[in-house]
């Protein structure tokens, strides 16, 4: 297949994604939700931030910092957890 060919098929491609992404942004699932949620949602389905920036209307810097900002909360949750089950072993240690 000649390269032109290829590039046409490629945009195509990148049409469906974007109607498939905004149905599911558009859908009863997402009403009430905010732009946030739905960021972190299709990051969550593999979508780049220049794309989940064109659907959204926003800009890819501001779906960087959400991206971001969701994984630093998930590392905190994470640590927070790691604390308390090593104070709740050692709770259990001072009962025996």
């Amino acid at each position: 297949m000649s390269e032109q060919i290829l590039l046409s098929i490629e945009a195509k491609l990148d049409t469906i994604i974007r109607l498939f992404a905004s149905m599911i942004i558009d859908g009863a699932a997402f009403e009430e939700k905010t732009n946030k949620d739905k960021i972190l949602k299709l990051n969550e389905l593999g979508l780049d931030r220049n794309l989940i920036a064109t659907i959204l209307g926003t800009t890819p810097l501001y779906v960087s910092v959400i991206v971001s900002q969701s994984k630093t909360t998930k590392s905190k949750k994470k640590t927070k957890t790691k604390k308390e089950t090593e104070q709740e072993q050692s709770k259990e240690e001072n009962l025996k």
